[in-house]
């Protein structure tokens, strides 16, 4: 299993492969990146006068099982 792979990048690109085959966004609408991005990276986007998805995620550190992770992921249109 490879460490650096984090739950949020997997259920983001999930996220985008959903909105493009179900909506008009492209990667071109938006300077060539994917409009899923974290909330550090808002005011770059509002450059682009298109609809975004700005996430936040949280990892939960109390597990005890080290190989079970779990966490919190927010999404805001």
């Amino acid at each position: 299993m490879d460490t650096k792979i984090m739950a949020p990048h997997v259920l983001n690109g999930y996220v985008w492969a959903v909105l493009k085959a179900n909506t008009t966004m492209i990667e071109s609408n938006y300077g060539g990146l994917r409009p899923i991005i974290p909330a550090s990276q808002e005011p770059e986007f509002t450059q682009y006068n298109k609809p975004f998805l700005v996430y936040g995620f949280a990892e939960d550190p109390t597990s005890d099982n080290l190989a079970i992770r779990s966490g919190t992921l927010v999404y805001l249109l």
